[in-house]
């Protein structure tokens, strides 16, 4: 291992021009260069930096809208104990030192975005109090929803404030609510986990007046941000983009679902929604894995193809084509980094009369195999090459989107003695016309979450969608593989 480190460390020294030739000696020696560690790169100096290709989207899109809040991510911790304030600032004060991208501002020249790296001393840390207030003690769900509204809407300026906020809230002297807030071009579901993660033994090693236990991080995201832009000029690139125009050659433009209400011009769009739960009992979410484990599929593909099933009986539609997310962490030194990896794939599932259920999973489960092995691909660049017309009333190549989530384990939640809780948040914003969430909890069973636009549907129409899927996971459950596909 430390031999390829050394390769790399020895490739990332070049300039661009010397790269591209060693990669080639690398080649045709059998050591695939791109298969080498990503590894750091000095910023002494403090240059302005690359976007990766996701980012380079978000960018557009900011710039395009004027400032949107569609893409703000927000969690709520509950801390229940005493609190050591000073402790928490001090640790929430060495993430922002380890994660340059949460104290990366963005800018424009000549038509090129990048990235600006700022000092941690530029984050603020607002500390409020809600002791006397009424609304909060009266109804604390409805002030909750209130507070998840107001930090989500409020617009990050990425060309001079910092895409990453914590507030936190006095209930009382042993109960306070810690916000962050953090715009997706600098985060995503998998950074939430690793900094609640590194906030619990940094606070707790603080308290306890001990070094802390983590480990320096190898990278940072301007790191992988560089190492992306040469790769998408290289032959890899290109084979999985050639896959890709492939599968999704002549693909259906928009599912054709039953709506509820008519489609609203882009300019016309607002992005309102609402998110319907439909917990599994225990007992169906254990029959459902045993169904997945004796087919040799995953639960993420069983229910994936149970919900490619519902849409075929909705839309009456035999090409059903969904939008579904990847971590895109399949390298260990971006494991524990925060920032913008995960990606979008566009499953594409064909179907024919003659199918049973069996044969439709096997063929989901190879579509979803396929797209995880050509999961490089950035979204924005599979538009261009398969030239797909932009609409003004629905997203392109897909509308629904499918994810599977395993849920962090409440009872692991903790900041020194302080109880955590993360608390529900009810999206009021929809990016797609439907998103099914399967969370899966360890002491649980399945739940799932339905989010969808509510200028197209009525809450009883996904209601019903998700009686549905629940009725169907039943019937597969008791008739194994007997369910075939209408005609």
């Amino acid at each position: 291992m430390k031999n390829l480190y050394d390769i790399a460390t020895r490739l990332n020294a070049l300039s661009e021009d010397k790269q591209i030739q060693f990669r080639q000696v690398l080649a045709q020696k059998g050591i695939d260069s791109w298969a080498l560690p990503i590894v750091a790169t000095p910023n002494t100096d403090n240059t302005p930096q690359p976007l990766s290709a996701a980012q380079q989207r978000l960018w557009f899109i900011d710039r395009y809208e004027q400032g949107s809040s569609l893409y703000n991510l927000c969690s709520v911790l509950r801390l229940r104990g005493v609190l050591d304030l000073e402790k928490l600032q001090q640790a929430l004060a060495v993430i922002l030192q380890r994660h340059e991208v949460l104290r990366s501002v963005y800018g424009e020249q000549d038509g090129l975005a990048f990235q600006t790296i700022r000092d941690a001393d530029t984050f603020t840390f607002k500390v409020e109090s809600l002791e006397d207030e009424l609304g909060f003690q009266q109804n604390f769900d409805q002030w909750l929803a209130t507070c998840y509204r107001q930090a989500q809407q409020q617009i990050f300026d990425l060309s001079t404030e910092l895409p990453f906020r914590a507030n936190l809230i006095r209930i009382a002297d042993d109960d306070h609510l810690l916000v962050f807030t953090v715009h997706h071009i600098a985060f995503d579901a998998w950074s939430q986990e690793a900094i609640i993660r590194e906030l619990s033994l940094l606070y707790a090693s603080s308290l306890e007046q001990m070094h802390s236990a983590l480990a320096p991080l190898p990278v940072q995201y301007r790191d992988y941000a560089r190492w992306q832009k040469q790769w998408l000029a290289g032959d890899d690139y290109q084979k999985q983009l050639d896959y890709w125009c492939e599968k999704l050659a002549k693909a259906p433009e928009c599912l054709s679902l039953p709506l509820d209400k008519p489609r609203r011009q882009r300019n016309e769009q607002r992005h309102l929604g609402r998110e319907i739960r439909l917990p599994l009992s225990a007992d169906l979410s254990e029959q459902l894995r045993v169904q997945a484990k004796a087919h040799n599929v995953s639960i993420y593909q069983y229910l994936l193809t149970v919900f490619t099933l519902v849409l075929h009986y909705y839309s009456d539609s035999d090409d059903i084509v969904i939008g579904t997310s990847v971590a895109n962490r399949q390298r260990p030194e971006l494991e524990a980094l925060a920032g913008l990896f995960v990606n979008t794939l566009v499953l594409r599932t064909q179907l024919s009369a003659q199918m049973n259920f069996a044969e439709l999973l096997s063929a989901v489960s190879k579509t979803s195999q396929e797209a995880v092995s050509h999961q490089d691909i950035p979204f924005d660049h599979l538009l261009d090459a398969l030239d797909v017309a932009r609409s003004d009333t629905h997203s392109p190549l897909f509308q629904v989107l499918f994810v599977y989530l395993n849920m962090p384990d409440q009872q692991a939640l903790a900041l020194g003695d302080l109880r955590v809780d993360i608390l529900p948040y009810n999206q009021q914003q929809a990016r797609f016309d439907l998103s099914l969430r399967v969370e899966e909890q360890a002491s649980d069973g399945l739940c799932l979450c339905m989010e969808y636009d509510t200028d197209l549907f009525y809450a009883s129409t996904i209601e019903q969608m998700l009686s549905d899927y629940h009725l169907l996971c039943v019937r597969l459950c008791a008739r194994l593989c007997a369910v075939a596909l209408p005609g």
